[in-house]
């Protein structure tokens, strides 16, 4: 990925959904969920529709991509912890915030998640760390630029690692635009995600999602509307998320005979 970010003209008039409009006499009846983007993996067990492994899958009109221009609305860092071994599909435990478990979250496994022995790194095996069982996660609300519809997208193992660093070169221009005196917001920014591979590991092969062509427009706030529409939506959605992940959770326990550690760590 490019060390720096390039401004563009980005003066065209894309017309973004108005929440008013959209609503009218529907307020009771719609609700504006995003879809979900899916980096298809050869592990992949969701429906992903005829989308091949390498492959970007759009939930919201079963489109097949090789790559999608995304506006980053939205941030939040999570972790998500399987027992080993146990074919669960919904986690054990979870974190909304990285921080603290999900107050849903019946077998809580810490009472923080700095102080989890499952977030923690194990020891080196032919000179690699072991990865911890909780592992962290981005979250990301993005939008289509072209079609400016809404997604949710995750990006965990290799894709977070690749996340964070598409995270700190944005978090570096904002410092260098703001010294120049102009004030950008996340939801400025917009970059071309694809997904690299194959590449052989121990598990098989795999594919590592791509930020290219990492740019700013020239006008900022330009998406302030789609920020205020989908952001605030977005909170709900994640609630009733989260209440559906809690049921299939219990669920799937009460179908599973291991046992799982419930001590709360000091």
């Amino acid at each position: 990925m490019s060390n720096e970010l390039v401004q563009i003209d980005n003066s065209a008039n894309v017309a973004l959904v108005n929440n008013q409009e959209m609503n009218d006499g529907l307020n009771d009846s719609v609700k504006l969920k995003p879809g979900q983007l899916k980096l298809v993996q050869p592990t992949t067990t969701s429906d992903v529709g005829e989308a091949k492994a390498g492959q970007i899958f759009d939930s919201l009109t079963q489109r097949v991509l090789n790559e999608i221009i995304l506006v980053p609305l939205r941030v939040s860092t999570a972790r998500a912890f399987f027992p080993k071994d146990s074919g669960l599909k919904s986690p054990t435990c979870k974190s909304d915030d990285g921080i603290v478990p999900a107050p849903y979250v019946e077998f809580k496994q810490a009472s923080t998640c700095g102080a989890c022995k499952n977030s923690k790194w194990g020891p080196r095996i032919n000179g690699k760390a072991t990865k911890p069982q909780c592992g962290e996660q981005f979250r990301m609300l993005v939008l289509d630029k072209e079609t400016t519809m809404p997604y949710y997208i995750t990006f965990k193992g290799t894709g977070f690692g690749a996340a964070k660093d598409y995270l700190e070169l944005v978090k570096a221009t904002q410092g260098m635009l703001r010294n120049q005196g102009k004030a950008y917001n996340l939801r400025d920014f917009y970059f071309t995600l694809t997904l690299d591979g194959p590449r052989p590991s121990t598990l098989g092969k795999f594919w590592v999602p791509k930020f290219s062509n990492p740019k700013y427009g020239s006008e900022p706030g330009k998406y302030e509307e789609a920020f205020n529409i989908y952001a605030r939506y977005s909170q709900q959605a994640q609630e009733d998320e989260e209440v559906e992940a809690e049921l299939a959770a219990t669920t799937a326990l009460a179908e599973k005979s291991f046992i799982i550690d419930t001590t709360v760590e000091a």
